[in-house]
């Protein structure tokens, strides 16, 4: 209804509208319906005639029917918008079932090759697609959704190189679109991805369609959290030139920081402390009073992308060091992770090699110059 609003704003007079849902009788309707029939009457109110249709987008007899009214009419049609949102259930693909995916190909993917073949004798000034960000660069638990979501942005691309009109849009997060969850919104918001309000997505919206691209991804995001998330697992060329890595700032003031408390004990404890503290700040995010198991994987323990990054920004802060967004991907369990701080990331391991080596310089320099000679003549019949 807000887009239909929209589209009279900018001077549409004649509009159809299709839904699955038929509109029950007056005395059962419920405030959801009461909302649009009185959007409908302003929509009327401004000039417009906008007419509602029962219909399943994704069955072509019914919108055959559909485009077999419009035709009588003495309004050609001059453009077609397919919003059609059907995520479906949220799960891993390997738990997906037959239905799962008829559900979402019906709406997103049948419906717009539907539209796509009843408008080919139709001049039509523009054919825009809703899709999804999830398309481009994947979402959690929505394989489907993105998949089916990738096959409309498939099909915009194939109607321009036959010289027709389409335009694919990937939102990231419209405001209001209750096309998931309130649960998996929030995750999206944790992630980094902002609600773009109706207007200004449909203004956003306005200019691509005059611009004449054929697929735009539109988005609010905070780059460097979200990419920070998107990388979990790994560099990701698609996101290589936004977001700036955070710098992390050290505190070089402060005399109780976790890394100098750990410096100020004996170098063969300091192993076992660090432990101690990569334990703590893993039972801190995943809520847990008790030490982890230095050997079970973090995935296993529940730490997912985002939780993985809360992790490394406490251990960044408090051993004031940068570490990788694939960090908990890359050493998987807390023994794992203190072998890497230690070797390569703070230096402890380094300077025990080096005073080793010194020590080692040292004790030659004592040994009879005779011996030496002795022992490489015995080495040298050995090989003879």
């Amino acid at each position: 209804m807000a887009l239909a609003g929209h589209l009279v704003d900018l001077g549409a007079k004649h509009l159809i509208l299709t839904t699955r849902r038929p509109f029950p009788p007056g005395s059962e309707m419920s405030t959801e319906f009461a909302e649009i029939l009185e959007n409908l009457r302003i929509l009327e109110q401004k000039g417009a005639s906008v007419e509602v249709c029962q219909a399943d987008v994704g069955d072509f007899s019914q919108m055959q029917a559909i485009w077999a009214k419009i035709e009588k009419t003495a309004y050609p049609l001059r453009g077609v918008f397919h919003l059609a949102g059907v995520s479906g259930r949220q799960a891993q693909l390997s738990e997906c079932t037959f239905a799962d995916l008829q559900t979402v190909f019906q709406a997103k993917v049948q419906g717009s090759w539907n539209l796509h073949r009843l408008s080919l004798a139709t001049q039509l000034d523009y054919f825009v697609l809703f899709s999804s960000a999830g398309a481009v660069w994947g979402a959690k638990q929505q394989g489907l959704y993105d998949a089916v979501s990738n096959l409309m942005d498939s099909l915009a691309i194939m109607r321009r190189l036959q010289g027709l009109p389409a335009t694919t849009l990937n939102w990231a997060l419209l405001a209001g679109n209750g096309i998931v969850s309130p649960e998996y919104e929030d995750w999206l918001k944790q992630i980094g991805m902002k609600e773009i309000e109706l207007d200004r997505a449909f203004s956003v919206m306005d200019a691509i369609i005059e611009s004449n691209e054929t697929q735009i991804l539109v988005a609010d995001i905070d780059w460097v959290h979200f990419r920070n998330i998107y990388e979990f697992q790994g560099d990701k060329p698609l996101l290589k030139r936004l977001g700036q890595p955070q710098n992390i700032i050290k505190s070089v003031q402060d005399s109780s920081s976790t890394r100098r408390l750990l410096e100020d004990i004996t170098p063969g404890e300091r192993r076992e402390h660090l432990f101690q503290y990569i334990g703590q700040q893993v039972g801190i995010i995943l809520g847990i009073k008790q030490m982890p198991d230095p050997e079970q994987g973090f995935s296993e323990m529940g730490i997912d992308s985002l939780l993985s990054i809360e992790l490394k920004n406490r251990l960044e802060k408090g051993l004031e060091v940068t570490l990788p967004a694939s960090l908990v991907f890359d050493f998987p369990n807390i023994r794992r992770l203190v072998d890497y701080l230690i070797q390569q990331v703070l230096g402890w391991q380094v300077q025990t090699i080096v005073q080793t080596t010194v020590n080692s310089t040292e004790v030659q320099q004592d040994v009879d110059a005779d011996l030496i000679l002795r022992e490489t003549g015995r080495i040298g019949g050995f090989f003879k």
